[in-house]
């Protein structure tokens, strides 16, 4: 079976406490079965990020927010333990 990959472009928006213009971007390409973690780690090589304490987010094209905050927060409304 073909595997179809995905061709995801992250733009650098605001860091520092700076909005960036124009800004720095990176194309990546994913596999459907790339876990959004493995893509967060990806990016922060890609941006030679050093701190990397900080939370992930991703947005999809919907608006859905995906980050770790999110899982716990579906956890929650469902009535898991987070």
């Amino acid at each position: 079976m073909a595997r179809t990959w995905l061709s995801i472009q992250v733009e650098l928006v605001h860091g520092r406490g700076e909005d960036h213009w124009p800004r720095p971007a990176r194309v990546f390409a994913a596999a459907r079965s790339h876990m959004f973690l493995q893509l967060a780690q990806a990016i922060d090589a890609a941006f030679a990020r050093w701190d990397l304490s900080h939370l992930h987010m991703f947005t999809l094209a919907d608006g859905t927010p995906v980050s770790r905050l999110s899982s716990r927060t579906a956890r929650r409304t469902a009535g898991q333990p987070s």
